[in-house]
């Protein structure tokens, strides 16, 4: 049944009638369970800028744990927060070797079974920042350029989308 809901969420993410209207949660979860699908990857969040940090505004298959460590994250110490403050996409091919994360969120990370991660960020159509989508694997991942460029197309819509729901009803206020 999951798959099922994932496929319809991919979609759905990418039909052409979804934008105006559309409630930001539904917007959110479809966004996630979309990238979910397309990059095959096993858990994830999408996170949403807040007063500077980033807050999980929602996820699929994390601990409570893992959620309230990375309940509010800044610029830096992990594959979101670097893309944060990078305002670009990360790639962590392996979680271990990985100089991004501090040493208590790679123990976190390993916990919770995310061995490779790519964060993206979602831009606004007026070029804010809104928050990162991340999608987390069980194993490393060697080559996942591919998933990288599905994530980036994904979070282009997805900000895009965003913008119209923003113009219809402001997202949090800075």
């Amino acid at each position: 049944m999951r798959q099922t809901e994932l496929r319809s969420a991919t979609a759905t993410f990418f039909d052409p009638t979804l934008g105006a209207g559309t409630d930001l949660r539904f917007l959110l979860r479809t966004m996630l369970d979309a990238a979910l699908e397309l990059t095959g990857a096993q858990r994830g969040n999408l996170q949403l800028l807040d007063h500077g940090g980033l807050r999980i505004a929602v996820h699929r298959d994390h601990s409570m744990e893992f959620l309230r460590f990375f309940e509010l994250v800044e610029a830096r110490g992990s594959a979101c927060g670097e893309a944060l403050a990078r305002g670009d996409a990360v790639l962590v091919p392996n979680v271990v070797w990985s100089p991004i994360f501090t040493p208590s969120a790679r123990d976190a990370m390993l916990r919770e079974g995310s061995h490779a991660v790519i964060s993206v960020p979602l831009v606004l159509a007026n070029g804010r920042m809104a928050g990162i989508v991340s999608v987390h694997y069980t194993t490393p991942r060697l080559s996942a350029e591919p998933d990288l460029e599905l994530l980036r197309r994904l979070a282009a819509r997805g900000g895009r989308l965003m913008s119209m729901i923003q113009d219809e009803k402001p997202l949090a206020e800075d």
